[in-house]
């Protein structure tokens, strides 16, 4: 009867051994499709005065598509673009009616983990126009 109780207790143990390795292989499978992101983030300035602008950001694929935008903020010019993908190209295009338009091409680099860059970008005024601080 002991010998009985033992070998059913050690096919239990087995069982849930076999168990819990599967759900950890099921959960490693399915951590696979979350991906790493990079971020980039920077402040936006008037390239004469060193003001800070608020402008529309906009982000490009390799083939040229918006898929996504972003603005920069009037009190410190600050923005965050978020989501780009490790290993791609992107082309990041800053627009502003008072300002030259800007296109900073990027190619990121591959990551396995969240990674944060920072990149500053001084805008020139466009010919003709006068800007004044209000300050």
């Amino acid at each position: 009867m002991k010998v009985r109780n033992f070998a059913l207790s050690i096919a239990i143990a087995i069982a849930i051994l076999f168990s819990v390795n599967a759900e950890a292989q099921e959960m490693q499978k399915n951590m696979s499709f979350i991906k790493p992101v990079i971020s980039l983030t920077g402040k936006i300035i008037d390239k004469n005065s060193n003001t800070p602008l608020e402008v529309e950001m906009f982000i490009l694929n390799s083939d040229g598509e918006k898929i996504g935008r972003a603005s920069s903020n009037s009190v410190d010019g600050y923005f965050f673009l978020t989501g780009l993908e490790p290993g791609k190209s992107y082309t990041i295009k800053i627009e502003n009616e008072k300002y030259e338009d800007l296109e900073y091409f990027v190619v990121l680099p591959v990551v396995d983990k969240y990674e944060e860059y920072e990149k500053d970008f001084a805008l020139a005024p466009k010919s003709g126009i006068q800007l004044h601080s209000s300050k």
